[in-house]
Formats: C-alpha cells, structure tokens, sequence
C-alpha cells in the first residue's frame, strides 16, 4: 500500500505534532520529492494565494503525487505546512543570502491574510534571524531557540488587534512561505 498523504483542515498542532521529529523528516522527504519531480509546479503553487480553495486542491493533489517517495504508512498534515516544506525545500535547492533578497526586493507582497502579513514583515525584519531558523532541524531544540529568538520580530510584524496562535511546525511553515516569496520575487520580478 502507498503511503496515504492527507492534507487535514485541522489545526497544524493537531494535525502533525511540533515534537514529532519522524513525521516531519517524512514530510520534508516528499516536498524534496515534490521539489526534484516537478519543481515548476511547486512554483506555481508557492506563487499562488493559498486561501483560495481550488489551490487547496491543486496542492492536495500535489501531495498525493510525491505519495510514491515515501512508501507505505499513513501522514496527515494542513495545507500550510506542506506549502512550507515546499518553500523550505525551494530555498535549499536554490541558496540564496535572504538578507540580499530583502534587499533587492523593496515592494511589498501581496499577502494572503494577517499571518501571512506577520511572516512577510518578520522575514524583512530579521533575514538573518529566519535563516538561523532554516539551518535547525524540525522539532529539535535548535528549532526552539531559534524561533524564540525571532519572538520580538513575530510580536512586532503582527497587526494591532490580531491575535496568533501557531505552533513551532506553523511559524517555521508561515516564514518559509514568506522567504520564499520574497527570495522569488527578487530573482523573478516579472513572475509578481
């Protein structure tokens, strides 16, 4: 039986605990999949808005593709946590300073909702920091450290009157989104 890849409407601390190492090695092997198998695709989906619901099937569908990397057993994750994978394995593909894309890319994004503002500002705010962030492993201490290092720039991005309550899986899924945009954007300006 192939691996059965699901991508759950549920929270991201439901769906794929920020402590559970094996689940997110598995799910960084299928966007590395995805990301060697059909790397225009995954552009495409990372370009696109993730709210929309037909996006949400496209990258549900993508998913279900790389299902093949991983063999048998069972995973379930949200749409943005994949989405990040996804960026992260993006980024790692092609390396880039962030701090220089930040630089090069004056304009601000179109963002796909208050989260997604947060991340875009964080990114901007501290490049450096959110490259730390991508050099630890998912789930690990490093991981920890990082992100709370990165917690006055979180604080400070996110809009008066919002509130977040997002797990370590979805701040490094929300800033590998971001940095990947803004990294794109930079190289790619006339795709935005």
């Amino acid at each position: 039986m192939l691996l059965a890849v699901a991508l759950a409407t549920v929270a991201a601390a439901a769906a794929l605990p920020t402590n559970d190492p094996q689940s997110l090695s598995k799910l960084r092997m299928i966007a590395q999949c995805a990301v060697k198998g059909d790397s225009q695709r995954v552009v495409r989906l990372l370009r696109s808005n993730y709210n929309q619901v037909n996006e949400r099937e496209d990258l549900r569908d993508q998913a279900r593709d790389q299902s093949r990397c991983l063999g048998e057993g069972r995973l379930r994750f949200t749409p943005l946590v994949y989405r990040g994978a996804l960026a992260e394995m993006m980024l790692s593909a092609r390396p880039a300073d962030l701090g220089a894309a930040v630089k090069a890319d004056g304009l601000p994004l179109k963002a796909f909702g208050a989260l997604d503002v947060m991340a875009l500002c964080a990114v901007r705010e501290d490049p450096a920091g959110v490259g730390a962030l991508f050099a630890t492993q998912p789930g690990s201490a490093g991981e920890n450290q990082a992100i709370a290092a990165l917690s006055p720039a979180l604080g400070g991005c996110l809009k008066s009157g919002v509130q977040a309550n997002v797990n370590a899986v979805a701040i490094r899924s929300l800033l590998a989104v971001a940095a990947w945009r803004i990294a794109d954007r930079a190289a790619h300006p006339k795709s935005y």
